[in-house]
This record gives structure tokens, sequence and C-alpha cells, in this order.
């Protein structure tokens, strides 16, 4: 666990342990302005979004808000029990989903939470596809398909996501496809949430 002496935290130059009332909230301060964490993923580059050309799409203005952190209603809930982390278990409430877990790379049975992002992320994602092709009055290919590729990877002493949302529109214009494809990746709420968060590439195959 990252402490804030790890992270190099100093108090005075803090902007919330800088304010009286904020000095004893918890280690998730940010440095102030002029000032730097050690830590060395502070440093290092923000995540990126990149496409394999260079296009655009004309669709109408999508008018979503940066932060949804309020809802205007909650269409649904998942609701999942997990006991033994990355070599247990995992169960939904509704019993839809049952699923072992075992370690990426092991020889375990299970299947790991790479490949349930992967899973997730891409239908969702060739949903927003739909969505977009629907906005913009084109006809969406039946074998449509959205090939995901989650990576987990190690810098430091911490861990992190990467991926790839490898997408198939056989028979459309390969640059309607790439403008298809990132109306879909402002839509898609798992798209959303990773955003600046990790390293994502789109690709047209």
């Amino acid at each position: 666990m990252l402490t804030l002496a790890r992270l190099g935290h100093d108090p005075r130059t803090c902007r919330p342990c800088s304010k009286p009332w904020m000095r004893s909230a918890p280690a998730i301060c940010e440095p102030a302005r002029g000032s730097s964490f050690s830590d060395t993923r502070r440093r290092q580059a923000p995540p990126r979004t990149t496409f394999n050309t260079a296009w655009r799409i004309n669709l109408p203005n999508l008018n979503y808000p940066k932060m949804i952190n309020q809802f205007d209603k909650v269409i649904y809930t998942g609701k999942t029990h997990t006991i033994g982390g990355r070599n247990g278990s995992s169960r939904s409430a509704d019993g839809r989903l049952a699923v072992d877990l075992s370690g990426p790379g092991s020889n375990g049975g299970g299947t790991n939470p790479e490949q349930l992002l992967g899973a997730g992320w891409s239908a969702c994602f060739l949903g927003a596809i739909a969505r977009a092709a629907q906005m913009a009055k084109v006809a969406l290919p039946a074998d449509a398909a959205v090939d995901a590729e989650v990576d987990l990877g190690q810098a430091g002493d911490g861990y992190f996501l990467a991926a790839r949302l490898n997408v198939s529109l056989p028979g459309l214009d390969r640059e309607l496809a790439q403008s298809l494809a990132t109306a879909a990746h402002q839509l898609c709420p798992y798209s959303k949430a990773t955003r600046g968060n990790i390293d994502v590439e789109i690709n047209i195959v």
C-alpha cells in the first residue's frame, strides 16, 4: 500500500491538506501547483486513445456531460459476489453468472477479470456502434463483431491495464467503419469509464 511518505506528500504544498478542515482526510490528495509526487506514475504521460488512421465523423452533437456521477435514472444494477480474489469465484445475485477465477496465465480452469472486462466492454461497444449507425442512418452488417484485448501489465511496483478493441464491420467502407467506431467510443459507457485512465487502441480489422 502506498503511503503519504511513499508519495512524497508534503502538507505544506498539498491543496487539501493546506486547509485545516482537510488535514485529517485520507491519503488521496493531489500536489499543489508547482509541486510533484515522487511516484513515477505521476510523471508518466497520460493514457491515450489511438486509432490506426486519421479520420472524422459528422454526427449530431451528442452533448453528453464529461462527468456523469448523477443519473436521471438508473436503468440497471448488476450485483455480484466474489470470494477468493483472482483464484476464487464470482456469482451474480440473479444466478445468471457463475464463474470460477484463475490467475492470468495460470493452468487453472477459471476465467479472469481481464477476460470478463473484455467481454463486457466489447458487448457494450458493439451496441454503441449500432447506435452510431442508427444515428448516421447506416445499415450495420449482421456479422459485425468486436474483439477485445485487455493487457495486465506492471510498471515498477504498480499494476496497470491497456486495451485494444478490434472492430470488424464487413461490407462497410473503411473510413465509414472507423467513423462509426470513433462515435461508439464516445457513446459506450465502458469507454467513458476507462477514458483517461488506461491506453486504448481502436482498430478496424
